[in-house]
């Protein structure tokens, strides 16, 4: 029986990120993780139920780098990607605390859908990664040449 991880330490990465922004070295996202050490145990996550606001592990990374966050482990080969259901689709709620009504609006992660498409799709090949920090962009680029013409920005990409 294979034993999976939930990459917690990765998650707190992608939350420090986000709360940091341009002053976080994107070249140490997968420093101190599990996905750096045991890919093929680890889960990898960016946000999840116990991240939320009001729960055990509040730490939910910011709604501007959950779209790069979703890139970096879904347009790779190492880990075990899991998309939370409210950042696919998104949710809203109400919880307490301190008998107070807190209103809870998770949105939909913008363009999540296709970024699992084409990991499905795509998910071959040999990986090279490469951070270019002056845009704050990250990509993976391929040791192979796609012969198609790309349908999206991710088209072209292999290795994930």
């Amino acid at each position: 029986m294979l034993t999976q991880l939930f990459n917690v330490p990765l998650h707190f990465n992608f939350y420090e990120a986000s709360q940091k922004k341009a002053d976080y070295d994107l070249r140490k996202i997968f420093d101190g993780s599990l996905v750096q050490i045991k890919p093929e145990l680890s889960v990898t996550f960016v946000d999840n139920h116990d991240t939320q606001q009001l729960q055990s592990l509040e730490s939910t990374v910011e709604n501007w780098f959950k779209p790069l966050a979703y890139a970096l482990l879904l347009l790779r080969e190492q880990g075990i990607p899991k998309a939370f259901f409210a950042c696919l689709y998104g949710a809203e709620y109400k919880d307490q605390k301190d008998d107070e009504d807190i209103e809870i609006v998770l949105p939909k992660v913008e363009g999540l859908d296709q970024m699992m498409m084409e990991r499905k799709d795509l998910a071959y090949d040999n990986q090279v990664d490469s951070c270019a920090f002056a845009a704050f962009a990250f990509s993976v680029v391929s040791t192979t040449v796609n012969s198609t013409p790309p349908t999206s920005p991710f088209s072209n990409l292999r290795g994930l």
